[in-house]
């Protein structure tokens, strides 16, 4: 699993520029889930899915069609 900080670090990365981001206590709900963890283990059981991609390589993946797509 990974956290939106470790997620905006990649695409940071990615990109070539440093992302800094705070969470603003107004808009935080007092019962907010600090953490939400997934688990595919009952989806790779039922499938036999196993993950071909990594988080890092999607994230370049995901910029670079961005990119193109902005420029053109």
């Amino acid at each position: 699993s990974y956290s939106l900080k470790e997620i905006l670090n990649l695409l940071g990365e990615a990109a070539g520029v440093d992302i800094s981001y705070t969470a603003h206590p107004d808009y935080m709900r007092p019962n907010e889930n600090k953490m939400l963890k997934g688990d595919p283990t009952i989806l790779k059981a039922a499938t036999a899915w196993e993950p071909v991609y990594s988080l890092k390589n999607s994230l370049q993946e995901l910029l670079h069609y961005w990119e193109e797509k902005l420029a053109s």
